[in-house]
């Protein structure tokens, strides 16, 4: 009987230690974001980088347990604007545009893919049940941005 009783406490103990959602941060130079991490955090992150949160409200998925945070940042010839979403205030998805006014469309790309790229593709290989994306994005006017987004599944779910 004791046998069983230990069979069943290490059973439930592995099966609440696979529920946890573990936080997997995310790269993207010179930020990185948890994914399963709390707005709280970022808040912190950004603080000490001195980023200003330029928009933290609900929107129109509100009613759904999303909100929308969006904040940008410059670094090294490089405007970064980043969108992140939450639900129930766990950070669930990451929309990252970057560009330059400095720097010419080819040097923008080969930069982001030399210096920004493998960090997040490292950073992501953790990460299931998400849709990871990236992509060069040329614009008719001969400018473009580079375009990284990650969506887990509960993110896709609710949307």
């Amino acid at each position: 009987m004791q046998d069983n009783f230990i069979k069943i406490l290490f059973f439930l103990l592995l099966l609440s230690s696979c529920n946890q959602e573990s936080k997997i941060a995310i790269v993207i130079n010179p930020l990185q974001v948890e994914i399963n991490g709390t707005s709280k955090q970022l808040k912190e992150e950004l603080k000490k980088r001195n980023v200003t949160l330029v928009y933290e409200n609900s929107y129109e998925g509100e009613e759904r347990g999303i909100k929308y945070f969006y904040f940008d940042d410059e670094a090294d010839s490089l405007y970064y604007h980043f969108d992140i979403y939450t639900i129930n205030d766990k950070i669930k998805g990451i929309e990252v545009g970057i560009f330059s006014k400095q720097l010419k469309r080819e040097r923008l790309f080969s930069k982001v893919e030399e210096k920004i790229l493998p960090d997040f593709k490292n950073s992501t290989i953790n990460l299931i049940n998400a849709k990871i994306n990236t992509e060069r994005v040329i614009k008719k006017d001969s400018t473009g941005f580079y375009s990284f987004e990650i969506k887990t599944k509960e993110l896709q779910e609710t949307k």
